[in-house]
């Protein structure tokens, strides 16, 4: 059988492996893309759901990196959005509300309630994110939402010669004589260069040298609940749940932060139908029960409206376990191939664009 040899082969198809393989395309380099999905974009691919196609997973926020803004507004023509829309979702007594992440009072009384998910607040703590600048407020986003970022990487990257193998898994990787030995379900690759990034799931056959790598892939638990409600007339017209894009809650929250795609849907068949994104306490059960306390939580809110039953089929549970593989993982594969093998550090996109930005060849 024979055996296709590529300069550069890159295991997946996030946006920044799509455009470092365009990068190297307009180098003239023969660039191969493998990924198991049938569907180029990675972790950041649309999917069809509650009648709906291209629905987005989340709204994805760009971290403050005036270089990864930079790149997306003047390669791609990208319209970005401020906060004006982020709230932070507030109790007093027994009284629910929002308030703007612009609002410094806000801010105050968000704190108070328990704050950022990650930290166990303390005095000094919360007198240094009061007085910090706030991510939260700074961060940008596609105004037209992520998706027309990635469709518009993937068009040039369908238009370029370079060559797509979807749908195939990888078997067995092995990194000897300074080359990339890889073969899928399908059919065997040669690399001089393999690139992989933190969402590379290791094959059980990796081998560098003939020798097996072991890795202790680390799970990130991540539950998410979309949530699809119908709504009338009036509430879509006048009513916060179609004009807000972000809600945060406080820690100790069963919710993380909850957003509305709707605002990203051409394809509604119902113009009154709106769907959000929950993203849950990691330790959350997958149940009906669960599900239909998340969705009470933000009718109180007023995230979403009140209807008087909820079916099953209302919802889309995901257990998403994310990254596997942490920098330390990345390194180590990298320099146990003498650099055969080149990673990606892709976490955080817009950082991530800002970046690698600096040594691609766009214009």
């Amino acid at each position: 059988m024979k055996v296709e040899v590529f300069d550069k082969i890159y295991i997946g198809s996030s946006p920044i492996m799509m455009l470092d393989a365009l990068n190297s395309n307009l180098k003239n380099k023969k660039v191969l893309i493998i990924d198991k999905s049938n569907v180029l974009g990675g972790a950041w691919k649309s999917i069809e759901l509650f009648g709906c196609k291209n629905l987005e997973n989340a709204v994805h926020y760009l971290l403050p990196n005036e270089e990864g803004y930079n790149f997306l507004e003047n390669i791609f023509n990208v319209e970005l959005e401020d906060s004006t829309r982020k709230f932070y979702a507030l109790k007093i007594l027994d009284i629910k509300f929002l308030i703007s992440v612009k609002n410094f009072l806000g801010k105050i009384i968000y704190l108070i309630n328990g704050g950022d998910q990650r930290d166990n607040l303390t005095k000094k703590l919360f007198f240094k994110k009061l007085f910090s600048k706030s991510h939260v407020k700074s961060t940008l986003y596609p105004k037209g939402g992520i998706s027309q970022v990635v469709e518009k990487i993937k068009e040039k990257v369908i238009c370029s010669s370079i060559e797509l193998r979807l749908n195939e898994e990888i078997l067995f990787i092995n990194i000897k004589d300074d080359l990339a030995f890889i073969e899928t379900n399908k059919r065997n690759f040669i690399g001089k260069k393999m690139f992989i990034s933190h969402g590379f799931i290791p094959p059980d056959k990796f081998y560098i040298n003939n020798k097996k790598v072991l890795l202790n892939l680390k799970k990130h638990p991540r539950p998410s609940l979309h949530i699809n409600t119908i709504c009338d007339e009036k509430v879509k017209k006048y009513s916060l749940p179609f004009r807000f894009s972000q809600v945060l809650f406080p820690k100790g929250s069963n919710i993380k932060y909850v957003h509305q795609i709707s605002q990203f849907l051409d394809s509604r068949k119902d113009k009154k139908q709106q769907i959000v994104v929950v993203a849950l306490r990691h330790d959350l059960k997958n149940n009906f029960l669960n599900y239909l306390k998340i969705a009470k939580e933000l009718e109180d809110f007023g995230v979403i409206p009140k209807v008087k039953q909820r079916l099953k089929n209302d919802f889309y549970w995901q257990d998403i376990l994310i990254p596997q593989i942490d920098d330390n993982d990345l390194n180590y594969i990298c320099n146990r191939s003498r650099n055969v093998i080149e990673s990606f550090k892709t976490e955080c996109f817009n950082t991530a664009l800002g970046n690698y930005s600096k040594i691609w060849n766009f214009k």
